[in-house]
């Protein structure tokens, strides 16, 4: 089956790939790589059977990430170098 893989989406884009469904876990997906010839397996919310839901998922993962790196900009902002910290 086709599933939609937003595990990488931030910086690969949404991926497509031929997959099966764990019969220990159905949560889990299990595509086959064709360059190397191992298995890699996907958690819930790492994949989508229907598009829409991997770009809604993957427009919530890039807002978190713009969230974070906001925090991140603005805490190297407030960093003083002017003093020493023993270590």
């Amino acid at each position: 089956m086709i599933i939609y893989i937003t595990k990488y989406a931030l910086t690969d884009g949404i991926l497509e790939a031929e997959a099966t469904i764990s019969d220990n876990s159905p949560e889990m997906a299990v595509v086959r790589s064709k360059d190397y010839n191992i298995d890699q397996y996907f958690h819930k919310n790492e994949w989508f059977y229907e598009l829409e839901q991997a770009i809604s998922n993957s427009r919530n993962r890039q807002r978190k990430k713009l969230v974070s790196l906001k925090r991140q900009i603005e805490k190297l902002k407030r960093t003083d170098f002017k003093g020493t910290k023993p270590l």
